[in-house]
């Protein structure tokens, strides 16, 4: 390749890549972007951080709960946030009469079921707008052609769309609510710019409410007096980390708790809940863990075995000296005293007869004083020996069985070949 063929690819790269500069530089542009940083320490956990630190700076004490418990005293206040009033009967009517007692009961939006229950309770109710019957008569035109009935469809689904952009631009997440109420109140404003509204809700209520906020789409917040309490609707979620500090969000989380001086906030939540798992340990933790030794021994006792539980014996047999103290004490244990002492007796007259002459014809005295001068043991302790009465330990026996043990072999230790006389 020539010089001057490399000079041209040259020029042209350096031509194209200019344009892909300049066509960048053209339609793009350089803007300051804000990221809210991620929340950091209890923030990051508690979704009512903002807010208890908010009770707590206007002198209140603020309580996060997942279960409802205990119920606090009634000049409390509760704020329930995902929460279902209808799945528990017992807890929903200890809210009722907690309620009833004076405490004051503030709801989002953010609760699911028994809406009819709340309304027959407090009179107030979530409701959505009416829907337009026209889309009803136009769909009885089904019968028509394939092509024109989807191409219908397509219209009238990007019309609805176009309609529901509208209306959610009018209202906007942010509002500005005007408050009204029955009689003269300690509310702090007759205005609230307030953000985190539901565009599709709106609260309504079946008897005169006792204070309420308003814009053009309906009422947004609405508090009824029910015994000595009250209960407050609220169509927003403004109470959140990142929203309390917007706009009017501090003024409106005071007038709807009606906030005074050491008052008690509890925020209940069930958006996030302990498992059954972590349930059942906190609540039952002897029960599990004597479950669980219960389990683990019927396991080790039905267990295959890989050999025996003791070891094997050594296989030997015993001398005749084991075998006689091994009778001895048997008999000696279960009631062989007698047996034992005459057996003695008998083995003891047999030596006595082939060392002392006439032993047979002599007295109880001559023959103990017989074996007493053979064995050089005092006759008084041979005939006590000999001639016991009564019940006798096992300790005594065996005294007096050594004793006559004793002036036996003395007799047959004896060298003399000849009895004595």
């Amino acid at each position: 390749m020539s010089k001057r063929t490399s000079m041209i690819f040259l020029v042209i790269a350096a031509t194209g890549f200019g344009l892909l500069i300049w066509y960048f530089a053209r339609n793009t542009y350089w803007d300051e972007l804000v990221i809210p940083s991620a929340m950091q320490g209890d923030a990051r956990t508690n979704p009512f951080y903002a807010a208890e630190r908010f009770v707590e700076t206007l002198g209140g004490t603020s309580e996060r709960r997942q279960v409802l418990g205990t119920p606090p005293k009634p000049n409390a206040v509760v704020i329930l946030n995902n929460w279902h009033w209808s799945l528990i009967a017992h807890r929903r009517q200890q809210l009722e009469e907690w309620v009833r007692a004076g405490g004051r009961l503030v709801i989002d939006h953010t609760i699911s079921g028994g809406q009819d229950d709340l309304e027959s309770f407090s009179g107030l109710k979530f409701s959505y707008p009416e829907r337009d019957t026209e889309d009803d008569e136009e769909s009885e035109d089904e019968d028509e052609s394939e092509i024109e009935s989807d191409s219908e469809s397509k219209s009238s689904d990007d019309d609805i769309k176009n309609d529901r952009d509208e209306t959610y631009f009018e209202s906007g997440i942010c509002g500005t609510l005007l408050a009204s109420y029955s009689k003269k109140s300690s509310d702090l404003r007759d205005r609230y710019t307030v953000c985190e509204l539901e565009p599709v809700t709106f609260i309504t209520s079946s008897r005169p409410v006792f204070w309420a906020l308003h814009d053009k789409d309906g009422m947004q917040a609405a508090r009824m007096e029910v015994g000595k309490g009250s209960i407050t609707l609220l169509n927003a979620t403004p109470f959140g980390n990142r929203d309390f500090t917007q706009v009017d969000h501090g003024l409106l989380f005071v007038a709807v708790t009606q906030l005074k001086h050491g008052d008690l906030v509890v925020f209940l939540s069930e958006a996030e809940h302990p498992g059954l798992l972590s349930l059942i340990w906190g609540n039952a933790k002897p029960v599990v863990l004597l479950s669980l030794l219960f389990i683990a021994f019927v396991l080790w006792r039905g267990a295959m075995r890989f050999g025996p539980l003791t070891a094997q014996p050594e296989l030997a047999r015993r001398s005749l000296a084991e075998q006689i103290r091994g009778s001895g004490l048997f008999m000696l244990r279960f009631g062989g005293s007698q047996t034992m002492h005459a057996a003695m007796l008998r083995a003891l007259e047999a030596a006595a007869e082939r060392r002392i002459v006439n032993y047979r014809r002599l007295s109880s005295a001559d023959r103990a004083a017989a074996l007493a001068k053979a064995s050089n043991i005092d006759a008084e302790k041979i005939q006590e020996a000999i001639h016991y009465s009564g019940h006798r330990n096992s300790h005594e026996l065996q005294q007096a069985l050594a004793l006559l043990e004793s002036v036996r072999r003395a007799l047959l230790a004896n060298s003399s070949n000849t009895k004595q006389s």
